[in-house]
């Protein structure tokens, strides 16, 4: 099987064709179209579409794109769609900036955090990330 390999989504398109998995990390910068960053039948098939044209295959919805922690389950069950028309699977799930240990927020954040394990158990995701930077 092949190494999995991130990049961040990038205006130009990299010449992905070929090289087995690749996983773009959607994040605060990645293009969506329309108001609402939360991919939905209205903006989710443009970035998830532009993301298996070019040749991704697996995308890490961060939550600076999307609190897929956060999703109802109607919204969740839409995101589900986005994905699959596009052909797309999710490898892992990022969060950044929602750090446990913040002696402000850290009760929301693990809250949040433990939201998300049920989500990413739901959607079949084998693996969520933590990260313990603060904002």
């Amino acid at each position: 099987m092949p190494l999995l390999r991130t990049a961040a989504v990038a205006p130009t398109p990299p010449k992905l064709a070929d090289r087995g998995r690749n996983a773009a990390v959607l994040g605060a910068s990645t293009p969506t179209v329309g108001q609402s960053t939360t991919p939905n039948r209205r903006n989710g098939p443009s970035t998830c579409g532009w993301c298996a044209r070019i040749g991704f295959t697996e995308v890490d919805p961060t939550d600076t794109w999307v609190r897929v922690g956060d999703l109802s389950p109607e919204r969740l069950a839409d995101f589900k769609s986005v994905l699959s028309d596009a052909g797309l699977t999710i490898p892992a799930i990022s969060t950044s900036r929602r750090s446990v240990m913040d002696p402000e927020h850290g009760e929301e954040y693990l809250a949040y955090s433990h939201r998300l394990l049920d989500v990413a158990a739901e959607l079949g995701v084998p693996l969520v990330s933590f990260g313990f930077f603060q904002s």
